[in-house]
């Protein structure tokens, strides 16, 4: 099956997760920190070489009606760029209300997120990945 890596895209802090090599679990990796669309696929270079990550999943930002915003279409823009760069497959997975699920956890378990907000991107990326990953693998 092969792993899979999962974006939170932000504009300052990219949130990211890897699957297990079976694709069954999400683990979430340093936030990145990006000044450039190009320093950022350098880095997630990197991370597809080094991990075998066979797929890589985005968070789509669609607003709650269901439509698509500005963000939306940055985000879409950004992983077509992404697909002629690293040539794996590049999935979209709609993320609305990650954020807030991940900010309510982080509340839960006692994390102070209002200082790191790093850790909410990060856990946004592994929900979105463990979401996807479930959805994928529930007729499996």
């Amino acid at each position: 099956m092969g792993r899979v890596l999962s974006i939170d895209f932000g504009e300052a802090r990219i949130g990211l997760a890897i699957s297990d090599e079976l694709g069954l679990f999400a683990q979430g990796l340093p936030t990145f920190l990006r000044d450039t669309d190009e320093s950022l696929i350098l880095h997630l270079e990197s991370i597809v070489d080094e991990n075998k990550i066979q797929e890589i999943v985005i968070g789509y930002p669609k607003m709650m009606d269901g439509t698509l915003g500005e963000k939306a279409e940055r985000v879409k823009k950004f992983a077509d760029t992404l697909k002629e760069n690293l040539k794996i497959p590049i999935a979209l997975w709609d993320e609305r209300l990650s954020s807030v699920q991940s900010q309510r956890i982080l509340r839960e378990t006692g994390k102070k997120y209002t200082r790191d907000k790093g850790s909410v991107d990060r856990m946004s990326a592994v929900l979105i990945l463990q979401n996807y990953l479930d959805y994928r693998n529930k007729d499996g």
